[in-house]
């Protein structure tokens, strides 16, 4: 996306809970919409989304056979094969028309207006791009440190590109067990990351982790202690220096479960920054056990969207007015269904994206438009 302060691109979305998230076209009342998932092939559940414009959106994912790029004209959602990847992708983010940059498991990947290019290959899985500048692209995720092949240990990956040439750059926490899920910025001097930690290596509960770039170095910033854990976030968006937002999911259910793992209720969880410090903020509560979100973008500071899923095989989304979050119906599916990422460019003109399971059938895309007044179905 153009990388105005308001907007911002998810890391890859519910990827923890689902592998374990002219004018515009009127809505589609409750149903399918006018493409099927034929468009983008069977098979297919879609990460990532950025919208440029009205007539200019990109998607990418992952197929069984390997990274899916998606391109939105207007008028129809149509794949894009000038780059083959055996390697899915998590996250789209563009500066411009012609500078769109995706990223995903072992790949950097650029577009530049005629076509895609692979522009590096790091050596780890990046969930989570954002792009400021053709000289200022921010990409984070995880690479492994020992024992890859059976338990491997996780440590966060953090990644620069300068207008030349992409290279690593330090995290705060080295020889942590942490993964970064999602990147924002909103200028030069001021971008946020976030994840989660655990309290030994690959072990013990979930920590939400912020991270904070102030123009010449990361460094971790507190989350607030009303948060329970195990929490995670997966979603960030810088809309200015002082105000952000993250969110997530934490464990809802009993102590002992949430500990071990015993199939825990979660709740979805949002934190908010002030410019001083992170406060949680309260989201509406659903009939739903397990709820997650996994991406927020941002129209203005008093029209946010974040999305995600529940385990009622719903999707989810939720809007803030400046005031209070608030639950806005999504059309009904057959079978289940998760939003993994939005990208919101006005207040007609949204998109969300992630995976639909209809009965004995094998995964679709999903791919939702928001028109200023309902989300309709695109592609299904």
């Amino acid at each position: 996306m153009a990388r105005s302060s308001m907007r911002a691109a998810a890391a890859g979305g519910l990827l923890a809970l689902a592998l374990a998230l002219p004018a515009p076209a009127a809505a589609t009342p409750a149903g399918r919409g006018p493409a099927s998932a034929q468009a983008l092939g069977l098979g297919t559940m879609v990460w990532g989304v950025d919208a440029i414009s009205a007539r200019n959106a990109w998607a990418v994912g992952e197929t069984s056979s390997g990274g899916l790029i998606a391109h939105w004209n207007g008028t129809a959602w149509s794949q894009n094969h000038s780059l083959s990847t055996a390697s899915g992708l998590f996250a789209v983010s563009a500066d411009s028309a012609s500078d769109v940059w995706a990223a995903g498991d072992g790949l950097i990947a650029h577009w530049n207006g005629s076509a895609w290019s692979q522009a590096a290959t790091p050596r780890g899985v990046l969930l989570g791009v954002a792009a400021l500048s053709p000289s200022d692209v921010w990409a984070v995720g995880r690479h492994c440190v020992s024992d890859c092949s059976h338990a491997p240990v996780w440590h966060a990956l953090i990644m620069h590109w300068n207008g030349s040439v992409w290279s690593a750059v330090a995290e705060p926490n080295p020889g942590q067990a942490d993964v970064l899920r999602s990147v924002s910025v909103d200028s030069p001097a001021d971008a946020w990351a976030v994840g989660y930690s655990a309290d030994s290596l690959n072990a013990g509960p979930q920590l939400p982790m912020l991270l904070h770039w102030n123009g010449a170095a990361w460094s971790q910033v507190a989350a607030p202690q009303s948060v329970p854990t195990p929490a995670y976030l997966a979603g960030v968006v810088a809309v200015s220096g002082t105000d952000a937002w993250a969110v997530g999911s934490y464990c809802s259910d009993d102590p002992f479960d949430c500990a071990n793992r015993i199939t825990p209720d979660t709740g979805t969880l949002a934190l908010h920054w002030n410019g001083t410090a992170w406060s949680r903020v309260r989201l509406p509560s659903t009939a739903a056990h397990q709820n997650g979100l996994g991406s927020v973008s941002s129209v203005a500071a008093k029209d946010v969207w974040t999305v995600g899923s529940d385990d009622l095989s719903r999707n989810l989304a939720e809007q803030w007015n400046g005031t209070a979050w608030n639950v806005v119906p999504t059309p009904a599916a057959s079978g289940s269904d998760g939003l993994a990422s939005v990208s919101a460019r006005s207040v007609r003109d949204a998109w969300a994206v992630g995976w639909h399971y209809p009965p004995n059938s094998q995964v679709r895309p999903l791919i939702e438009h928001w028109n200023g007044t309902a989300w309709s179905i695109k592609v299904s």
